[in-house]
C-alpha cells in the first residue's frame, strides 16, 4: 500500500493529484471554514503561521486545484477573518462585511510580546547590593 502511494507521488510530482492524502484535521467541534484561492500569492504554511501568531485555532486544513481551505473555531471565525484581510490574505469567504473596510489599507495585526515585561521583572528582583552596583558602576 505504502508502495503504491509513493509511486503515485513519483509519478504525480505533487499532492495535489492525491487528494486523500491532502485533508489534515487537529480537533473536532464547531468550525468555520475560509477558502483562499491557490494563485492569491499566499502559501497554506504562511497563512497557517499568520493565524497562529494570533492564537487563532486551527481546527484543520485542506487543498484542491483551486484552493486553500482553513478550519477555525466558530467563535474566532471573525477575529480569523479580519486579521486575514488586514494581513493581505484575498480571503473568499465573508464572516462580516465590515472587516474587508476596517482592516483596508492596514498592514498585519502586530502580535503581543511579553519578552520586555519579562526582562523588566527580572530587573526588578535583582538584590538590593546588585541594583546599587547598576546605579553605581554600571
Amino acid at each position: 500500500m505504502i508502495d503504491e502511494i509513493l509511486e503515485q507521488v513519483a509519478h504525480a510530482g505533487t499532492l495535489l493529484e492525491l487528494p486523500g492524502l491532502a485533508i489534515h484535521r487537529v480537533i473536532d467541534g464547531p468550525q468555520t471554514m475560509f477558502t483562499v484561492a491557490r494563485n492569491a500569492g499566499w502559501s497554506g504554511a504562511e497563512i497557517e503561521r499568520e493565524l497562529r501568531r494570533l492564537h487563532i485555532g486551527l481546527c484543520g486544513r485542506n487543498f484542491d486545484a483551486d484552493h486553500l481551505y482553513f478550519f477555525v473555531k466558530r467563535d474566532q471565525a471573525r477575529w480569523a477573518e479580519y486579521v486575514l484581510r488586514r494581513a493581505g490574505v484575498p480571503v473568499l469567504t465573508v464572516i462580516d462585511e465590515r472587516n474587508a473596510a476596517w482592516a483596508e489599507g492596514k498592514g498585519a495585526v502586530p502580535g503581543w510580546d511579553a519578552r520586555p515585561a519579562r526582562q523588566k521583572r527580572a530587573k526588578q528582583k535583582r538584590g538590593l547590593l546588585a541594583r546599587l552596583w547598576d546605579e553605581l558602576w554600571g
